[in-house]
């Protein structure tokens, strides 16, 4: 699911758990393997474990501790990482059940190269509204649009964030790309276990990556003749 065309793909997919307050100092490298996330495979690169930060990566996933979040990337294809995330992250939160839990996150991120025009026809064709005060003030050729919008899927609350950013490119007529942020939160709800309400969101993470993938191509059709 990574690269869906030439010109879109899934740069970064990501749960975040946020707590009133985590203890990054409990991340230590034994208190992992002995939970069973490192599974014998131990740190790879740079890592940090530190009272206030703690951070690794292994072959699967990345993960970094704040006092206010707990922030897990899986590296693995995108079509196992609900069950990567599922299998560790349920793992962390199920050790620590009296943390203050607050919310989690499942987040995709879209990247959408134009490959038949440039960002600035393609974001006016998507997000222009003709006669608009607002958009009028930036109609202009160099103009670039974005949009925000958010609803309920899910059992949680979607948003979306779409806007133009620069990527490192040679060609400096496209250098710029749309960039779709997906983020699928979920405030804790004070009838239900924390614990249990964070596995259950992991749990969808399926079939919120489809969700969002269904509307990035859906952003990449724009980009026809």
């Amino acid at each position: 699911m990574g690269c869906v065309s030439m010109g879109l793909r899934l740069v970064d997919s990501n749960a975040v758990v946020v707590a009133k307050h985590f203890n990054p100092s409990i991340f230590s490298q034994v208190w992992l393997t002995k939970l069973g996330l490192l599974d014998g495979d131990g740190l790879e690169g740079n890592f940090v474990f530190t009272n206030v930060l703690a951070h690794g990566r292994t072959r699967d996933f990345v993960f970094t501790v704040t006092p206010d979040q707990l922030q897990f990337h899986g590296t693995s294809d995108d079509d196992t990482k609900g069950e990567l995330l599922a299998e560790k992250v349920g793992k962390i939160v199920r050790e620590l059940p009296h943390t203050p839990f607050t919310a989690i996150g499942l987040n995709f991120l879209w990247q959408l190269e134009p490959e038949r025009v440039d960002v600035q026809t393609i974001s006016r064709r998507l997000f222009f509204v003709q006669g608009g005060r607002l958009h009028r003030a930036f109609d202009a050729p160099d103009a670039q649009f974005g949009a925000y919008m958010s609803r309920d899927v899910l059992g949680c609350r979607l948003k979306l964030e779409i806007k133009p950013v620069a990527i490192l490119k040679d060609d400096p007529e496209k250098n710029v790309a749309l960039l779709l942020g997906f983020n699928f939160h979920l405030d804790l709800p004070p009838a239900k276990s924390p614990v249990e309400a964070i596995t259950d969101m992991i749990n969808e993470w399926g079939p919120a990556s489809l969700v969002a993938a269904e509307i990035a191509r859906g952003v990449a059709e724009e980009d026809r003749p």
